[in-house]
């Protein structure tokens, strides 16, 4: 498979990762506030019934959105920290979020509480996110650290092995 083809899966991949935690997070907060949400329209205008299709869509224009921007950032942004970069990504995701909001009324502008409960949810997932990254980030490096350590150890071991019989046979 050549890389264009490798790239369009883990882009799709993603965009289906996004997809599915955008919908299971909905829906739970659809679950948690049921049929009181319904008069905010938006996600929630069929409350504990369950979401629109139109809702579906926009999640799904969401998911596919977030993931180019992110992805297009993330590749332009390589010599950045990685928890600057993450912290960078979290913050373009947001004003992604809050235009698609904003677009497709997913909660009344004017109500407070819904603004708040979505700053809340936000901060709460990208923290998690962030550190759930920071966390694989750092168990790659150390599962890489360890695999360059034994292969640096068998490089020297084959060496010395080399030499001492290069050693006998002259």
């Amino acid at each position: 498979m050549d890389r264009s083809n490798s790239a369009l899966i883990k882009f799709a991949a993603q965009t289906m990762v996004n997809f599915a935690v955008c919908i299971m997070m909905v829906s739970a907060v659809g679950w948690a506030v049921g049929d009181s949400a319904r008069e905010t329209g938006g996600f929630m205008r069929l409350g504990s019934d369950g979401l629109a299709y139109a809702s579906i869509g926009q999640i799904f224009l969401f998911s596919l959105t977030v993931t180019g921007v992110n992805g297009v950032f993330f590749f332009v942004s390589k010599r950045l920290m990685l928890l600057w970069r993450y912290t960078m990504i979290g913050g373009i995701t947001f004003i992604i979020t809050v235009a698609f909001s904003l677009i497709f009324q997913w909660f009344p502008t004017g109500n407070g509480l819904a603004w708040i409960s979505f700053l809340i949810s936000f901060g709460v997932s990208m923290t998690g996110g962030i550190l759930f990254m920071i966390l694989k980030t750092k168990l790659e490096d150390k599962k890489y650290g360890k695999q360059l350590s034994d292969y640096k150890a068998r490089q020297s071991r084959e060496r010395r092995e080399h030499n001492d019989s290069h050693e006998r046979d002259c």
